[in-house]
């Protein structure tokens, strides 16, 4: 908890410190992207920043090759970007023939059962006209009979964008004039000046979006709390005093992002949720209500699972983070591949994380040694269906590890000895899943499930676990969040 709010007080001071509204946007525009737990070269850089107070050290010099390659790609992807504005619409006004509007904000297909469900129970409502908003070239898995607005299909004035481009340039003439922080401030430009200059032009158009129709948008729900455009969002709702409602679709810890949360009323999963935000004192400035999750169900029945004689144990792949970096990651599969192949009947189930593009180093590493019985599956595959199909679930800290639970699966969870620091993990409890502490120990846990001796958690105790974490699922908890939401609009 300290070391966390030690960061927050961090980089709070550099924030306080700026003279320029310009430098201070830049980095408040981006702040998710500077400090998310997830690895990225800005987000790695800053946690360097944090603990030396240089940005000359070997970490930032061995990015330089990277720095160059990204900057020269953004200056080519701007004649590029202004040149496909000809194949876009005009901004008009997408809403006007609606009376009393709620927008929901989809980032991506990953969020389409949070989303969703909320859609549905509103259209129901009747008085309430839900529209799905979102700003992605990547289409929603959607239907045609929903209401979307997908704000990159919209072009706005070249004469707004040169504008927005001579802001930029303003920005990093005012950087400059900056003493204390001169030089985090000179990498962020470096790094994020195009994404500014698209930070510039999407708020613009939720300006427009907004300005408009500010009578008829009676509220706005965000599936997560803790992306640049949904700060975006909610900073201008607030503006126009619209009603903004959020919720952490994944398992919440005590991180960095929570501070900068900005809505009216965050929705808490249980309990435990509800406490993490009280700890911080972000329930200072926001209503903190517990709902529940929307897209967890718990299964109480169980089909007969299409299955040899092997069991299958479903790995979670997870991006790499600031506690689990390419080494860490290496390490787990390298771990995963040699112990699996010594026992026949095991086969591994991979199904991969958004944030994981290819599945590269699983392969690449089973291939050296000599390890087959695996399936990967791709980040959009049904995971209900490899919930089916498994026996046990092994993960690192993954929300899959709720999934489990609910659908009775034995888990399994690596513990802090893979990780480069202490990493806070609810399913790292003795009392609902099995521990991985070191390879000898994993290779134990895997000798007891080849040969059905490993014994089982007590049910009782997982119930109240999950009573704890998740006070309402599924349509429950919709209704509950519909309800609250009806009550605030």
């Amino acid at each position: 908890m300290r070391k966390i709010k030690n960061k927050y007080i961090f980089i709070k001071d550099i924030i306080e410190a700026t003279n320029s509204i310009l430098v201070k946007n830049l980095i408040l525009d981006n702040i998710f992207t500077i400090v998310t737990p997830h690895r990225n070269p800005i987000s790695e850089i800053f946690q360097k920043y944090y603990l030396t107070g240089l940005l000359t050290d070997a970490g930032l010099l061995t990015q330089k090759t990277y720095r160059f390659k990204k900057c020269f790609l953004d200056v080519i992807r701007l004649p590029l970007f202004l040149l496909k504005q000809f194949l876009k619409k005009p901004i008009v006004n997408l809403i006007k023939h609606y009376n009393r509007i709620f927008l929901i904000y989809i980032p991506n297909n990953k969020y389409l059962d949070l989303g969703m469900p909320l859609y549905d129970k509103l259209k129901n409502k009747g008085n309430i006209k839900p529209i799905i908003i979102y700003n992605s070239s990547n289409k929603l898995n959607v239907g045609s009979n929903y209401n979307i607005i997908n704000l990159s299909d919209y072009r706005i004035s070249y004469i707004k964008i040169f504008d927005f481009i001579k802001k930029v340039l303003i920005t990093k003439r005012d950087i400059k004039e900056e003493s204390k922080f001169y030089g985090f401030y000179y990498y962020i430009f470096d790094q994020l000046w195009y994404s500014q200059l698209i930070n510039l032009i999407n708020k613009h158009k939720l300006q427009h979006l907004f300005s408009e129709n500010t009578d008829k948008i009676c509220g706005i729900f965000s599936c997560i709390p803790t992306d640049n455009f949904s700060r975006s969002i909610h900073k201008i709702a607030k503006v126009r005093k619209i009603p903004t409602f959020s919720v952490r679709r994944g398992v919440t810890f005590n991180n960095l992002e929570n501070y900068f949360i900005e809505t009216d009323f965050l929705f808490a999963k249980g309990k435990y949720e509800k406490e993490i935000y009280k700890e911080i004192g972000i329930d200072k400035r926001m209503r903190i209500e517990i709902v529940g999750a929307p897209f967890l169900e718990k299964l109480n029945h169980f089909p007969n699972k299409y299955s040899d004689a092997s069991k299958n144990i479903f790995f979670v792949d997870q991006p790499l983070s600031e506690f689990c970096d390419w080494n860490c990651r290496f390490e787990i599969v390298n771990l995963l591949g040699k112990t699996c192949k010594k026992f026949e009947n095991i086969k591994l189930l991979i199904k991969l994380h958004p944030g994981t593009k290819k599945a590269n180093i699983y392969k690449k590493i089973f291939d050296e040694i000599d390890f087959e019985k695996f399936l990967i599956y791709k980040s959009d595959f049904n995971l209900h269906n490899v919930l089916i199909d498994a026996d046990y679930v092994l993960i690192m800290n993954s929300t899959v590890g709720y999934n489990a639970l609910l659908y009775k699966k034995p888990l399994l969870v690596f513990g802090n000895h893979f990780f480069s620091d202490d990493i806070e993990n609810i399913f790292n409890n003795r009392e609902i899943s099995f521990i991985v502490e070191n390879s000898r120990n994993f290779e134990e846990i895997i000798k007891e499930i080849s040969s059905n001796s490993l014994r089982s958690k007590k049910n009782y105790i997982i119930e109240k676990f999950l009573e704890y974490h998740l006070k309402y699922l599924g349509d429950n908890s919709v209704d509950k969040a519909v309800a609250f939401i009806n009550k605030v609009i």
